[in-house]
């Protein structure tokens, strides 16, 4: 009795090493192939004005989108200031300086002055 697997395409037996040898033939194929295409063209764009003023143009567009992503992130940092001191602020002015703060079980800690 053969220990290797048997698999079943459509009525067809075939074994794990015929798997094995066809796909090995085909990456065979596939890198001949690869070896022996024909060369591609190269494109070479050549400098003419208008390409020099399409770089230009890109160039004056990707510097005003930094300017504006830094403007709008200092903005935002601002306001985030400003709102965390405001946040302090009406914490230390609402809180009673007698209060007695709970543990994570409920019981009270007293403060060790």
């Amino acid at each position: 009795m053969s220990s290797d697997p048997v698999f079943s395409f459509g009525g067809l037996a075939v074994s794990s090493f015929q798997l094995l040898v066809v796909s090995a033939s085909l990456l065979v194929i596939a890198a001949l192939l690869l070896l022996f295409r024909p060369r591609q063209t190269k494109v070479v764009v050549q400098r003419s004005v208008l390409t020099d003023e399409i770089f230009v143009l890109l160039a004056r567009i990707a510097d005003a989108l930094e300017r504006q992503a830094a403007i709008e992130e200092s903005r935002y940092a601002n306001a985030l200031a400003s709102k965390n001191t405001a946040d302090t602020r009406s914490t230390e002015a609402s809180a009673s300086p007698n209060a007695m703060p709970y543990s994570m079980f409920g019981r009270e800690i007293h403060p060790q002055s």
